[in-house]
């Protein structure tokens, strides 16, 4: 029985972010008495589903040895096919739950195709995924435009907003959607053949290979999970927002790519945790906040958050590590130093 307790605290200590998410939360509180508002707090969970879908297909990505600069405009494409498609169905005449399940297949669908071809032009035409993935974001924004003219067009069917406007207490009911799939995310990633297959790829391609992995089709599934993912995303957004809207993510693939930052997955690739990338979510969200509640300005949002990845990459390429060993080797030499004869007592 003793040994459950030691196992939790174990799994806490891996996971050293969980300080960070409760020590930011402390001095916001401290800061303003209303960051515990409920509608503070709606906010913020809405939030974190919304970046969180997105990071989670940039997590893998990035463990894969890739990046993604396509999930923001798909999560805006998202919203918008499924408010196109909902105008459609409903001109022929479809009842709501299956306009509904429809419009929501297709825009799920369309996005996941998407990000196949981001990922055949990574594997089969060898484009670097920077290049692949810019030209992927400028093809989903492409289709946002044409689609809807560029304009935010609000949902037929009202019980879309369901998804972000049904609560259990201040918790939106994506944020239930949201946790199950980081578990299956997680436990493909760690139990699974194909998910340590990501890692492998990651860390060394040409291993990974040897060793029987399909390159290939490690990285079509990848750039097909994170195109998917920021469709969910982009319907949770639309839900929550009310309509689709082509800009409604624009700028949100950086969000994901620093969050992931904070949560310590290696740009290199080939490694990085699940709950740990989601804590780092956690931490970005709740540094937005405290910048608002601090009273800072929100047109140096970009700078301050921009200052914080720089950190947080520097942190998880050892960049700092050779300072921090000097640092500790010159405190110790002064620790050790024998105090003068005579000379005045430590306070």
């Amino acid at each position: 029985m003793k040994a459950v307790p030691h196992a939790v605290f174990r799994e806490i200590n891996k996971r050293k972010l969980i300080y960070v998410v409760v020590a930011l939360f402390i001095i916001s509180v401290m800061i303003d008495r209303s960051y515990l508002n409920r509608f503070n707090l709606q906010g913020l969970t809405t939030d974190v589903v919304i970046i969180g879908f997105l990071a989670l297909g940039q997590m893998l990505c990035i463990i894969s040895g890739g990046i993604d600069l396509s999930v923001g405009c798909m999560a805006s494409a998202s919203s918008v096919l499924t408010a196109y498609m909902m105008i459609q169905l409903q001109n022929a005449g479809f009842p709501p739950w299956l306009n509904l399940i429809g419009s929501v297949l297709f825009a799920l669908g369309f996005c996941t195709a998407l990000g196949i071809i981001n990922g055949l032009s990574i594997a089969v035409l060898k484009l670097p995924p920077l290049i692949a993935t810019l030209g992927g974001m400028w093809i989903a924004r492409g289709f946002g435009f044409y689609f809807l003219n560029g304009m935010a067009t609000s949902f037929r069917v009202k019980e879309f907003t369901n998804l972000t406007r049904i609560r259990v207490g201040f918790i939106p009911l994506a944020f239930f959607l949201f946790l199950a799939i980081v578990v299956l995310v997680f436990y493909i990633l760690t139990r699974r053949r194909s998910g340590r297959a990501v890692y492998a790829m990651g860390g060394n391609p040409y291993s990974a290979q040897l060793s029987g992995i399909s390159n290939k089709k490690v990285i079509i599934s990848v750039y097909a999970c994170s195109a998917l993912l920021a469709a969910i995303s982009g319907l949770v957004l639309g839900s929550f927002t009310g309509a689709g809207y082509v800009k409604g993510a624009d700028g949100f693939e950086l969000y994901s790519i620093a969050a992931v930052a904070i949560g310590g997955v290696s740009m290199a690739g080939g490694s990085g945790d699940t709950f740990n990338a989601m804590l780092g979510v956690v931490v970005f969200r709740m540094i937005s906040k405290l910048l608002v509640f601090a009273g800072l300005s929100s047109l140096l949002e970009g700078l301050y958050l921009g200052l914080l990845m720089i950190v947080a990459l520097l942190l998880s390429t050892g960049t700092f590590t050779p300072a921090v060993s000097w640092a500790r080797r010159r405190l110790t030499r002064t620790g050790n130093k024998p105090r003068a004869e005579g000379g005045p007592a430590d306070e």
